[in-house]
Formats: C-alpha cells, structure tokens, sequence
C-alpha cells in the first residue's frame, strides 16, 4: 500500500507586505516570476520516479499571493505535479487567493487543473481594520469575488480571518463573519493575531499609532467566534479551524497528524524519512539550483517530539480527540 504524502507549494511573491506579516516574501516582477515558474516546473518533474512508493493525498499552494504567478503557469505547474506524482482520485488541492485574484481566466484554468478548494484570504471584510492591517489589494475587491463567487461557484469555500485586530469588538467581527458566511462556505479558519517582532503593526504599536492587542480580549474575541460558527452548523476540529462535515482541510489534518510532507518552491518545508529541511536560503539560489536538492535544501534537522510540535504547530493548534 502506498503511503500517503502532502505536497506544500510555495508561491512567495506578493505585490506589498502586510503590516502584520514577517514572511519573507519577493516583490511581483514579471521577469522573475517567469524565472521562478521554470525553476519550480524543474524542481517539480525531477521527482518524477522518486515517489513511487507514495500517494498524494492533499495539495496546498500557498504563498505569498500564488494567483501573481498567473493562471496558465498554475495550470502548468499543477499539470506537472499530476504527471510526476501519484495522487488519490479525491486528492484535496488548496489554493490560497485574496478578493482581488478573481479573473475569469483564473477560475476557469484553476478548476481545470484540478482545484477544487479555494482559499480566500480576507483576514477582515471592515474597511477600517483592512487599511490598518494595509492589505495588498483595494478594499472595493471585495466585489470582485462576489462575482466570481456567484459565476462560478467554486467548491469548496474556505475564508481566512484574523481575531485580535487592534480596535476589533465583537460586533465588527461578528460582521465581517456574516459576510463571509453570505457566501455559504463549507470552511472557516480563524487565526488569533501573533505579531512577530520585526512586523510594520508592531512597531506602529510600539509607537503609538495603533493600541496594543490585549490578550484577554483576542482570547474573548477568538470565543466568540468559535461559539458563533458552531451554532451555524461549523464544527471545530483545531482551535482555529471550522468546517461543515466532510469539508476539513485535508492538508491541516493530515499535517497535524504526521503524515509526510514534501515542500516544492522556495520557503517550502518537508518532513521525510524523519527529517525536516526548508527550501532556499534566497531566491535566486532557488531559481538557479531547484533541481539540486543539496544545494537548496536549509537546515536538515531530525527533531525530537517536543522540537516537532512547535514545527508543525507553532499556534498550539490540536485536532480534538
């Protein structure tokens, strides 16, 4: 029997960082985009013959803003990953969007290639908390997934938020939850907001142009939340993560559970035989040497139990028993 593995692509290009964020994100550049799509196409058809004994179960695209690498590399990219890899009839696979990604061109060659859960990265649907946060599209693109959504009709549906906002109570967030949920979506992952040390928001709270994010009233908010998707037919099956039944995130499941994971792209983590590594020490060490795992491959680690939890859960997150 195959054993079964999670595949995690890296798509680290954003067009502006968020206040919130420390990810190590590359500024949108069309030429080395193009650049980037070859190399993990490269990375990705070297593993073909090198997995055999395993079965793809679960496809998270993830980034960064994957949408700025454009739809037919996408389609490309998951066209390889079908060729090189042996995936479940029902494999899962992800893709992480924000409102402004929504293109006809994008709905139409992703559901070809075989997504068939989007991901939708509001984080808020409040203006004010939105500038605040500085997301990297303009509010009015909101309306661009209303109408993608209702066109097209992408299933599953996922939405993520953020709780702990500065300023946020609960009646903004309870709005920005019925917004979402006008949509009727099968999913609902809600993330406590942590900011790491070197973010813009935290030195903006540091200075005093934003409040402070107190603890109790995130813990309160996050209650709130969990109480108010429950009693809408969403079962919790982490701390932040709701779901209709049968409409988990496979990928979650199975990562918190264990199982392998292959990462592909640069800023990509694995978990193989025992060992964890992430991909890329820079860019374009990845772009010029994708095909060399040696070269690519940071920090190989064998963790113990207690280093791999925080690996794999640095938010405490746990499936119920």
């Amino acid at each position: 029997m195959n054993k079964p593995l999670i595949l995690q692509i890296s798509i680290p290009f954003c067009v502006k960082q968020c206040s919130f964020c420390s990810y190590p994100y590359c500024t949108y550049e069309p030429r080395t985009v193009n650049a980037y799509t070859q190399a993990l196409r490269k990375e990705i058809q070297g593993c073909a013959g090198e997995f055999d004994d395993y079965k793809v179960c679960a496809v998270s695209i993830e980034g960064g803003s994957p949408a700025l690498l454009g739809a037919d590399a996408l389609y490309h990219v998951l066209m390889d990953v079908k060729k090189s890899f042996s995936c479940s009839e029902d494999v899962q696979v992800s893709l992480q969007t924000m409102p402004g990604d929504y293109s006809r061109a994008l709905m139409e060659k992703m559901r070809d290639a075989g997504v068939n859960r989007w991901i939708i990265g509001l984080q808020t649907a409040r203006r004010s908390e939105h500038d605040l946060l500085e997301r990297p599209y303009k509010y009015e693109a909101i309306t661009m997934a209303d109408m993608a959504i209702r066109t097209f009709d992408p299933r599953s549906l996922s939405f993520d938020l953020l709780v702990g906002i500065p300023g946020q109570t609960c009646r903004s967030l309870e709005q920005t939850l019925s917004r979402c949920l006008y949509y009727a979506p099968e999913h609902m992952t809600v993330y406590p907001l942590h900011l790491p040390a070197n973010c813009r928001m935290e030195e903006q709270i540091r200075s005093g142009v934003h409040p402070g994010i107190d603890g109790d009233c995130r813990a309160e908010l996050m209650t709130f939340a969990g109480n108010w998707l429950t009693e809408r037919g969403f079962r919790a099956y982490t701390r932040c993560d709701f779901a209709k039944p049968g409409f988990e995130d496979r990928y979650r499941v199975l990562s918190l559970q264990g199982c392998e994971r292959l990462g592909l792209g640069y800023h990509s983590s694995s978990w193989l035989d025992g060992v964890f590594w992430t991909t890329g020490h820079s860019l374009q060490e990845y772009i010029e040497h994708s095909d060399d795992i040696e070269t690519i491959a940071v920090d190989m680690i064998r963790p113990d139990e207690e280093s791999l939890s925080r690996i794999y859960d640095p938010l405490q997150i746990r499936l119920d028993s």
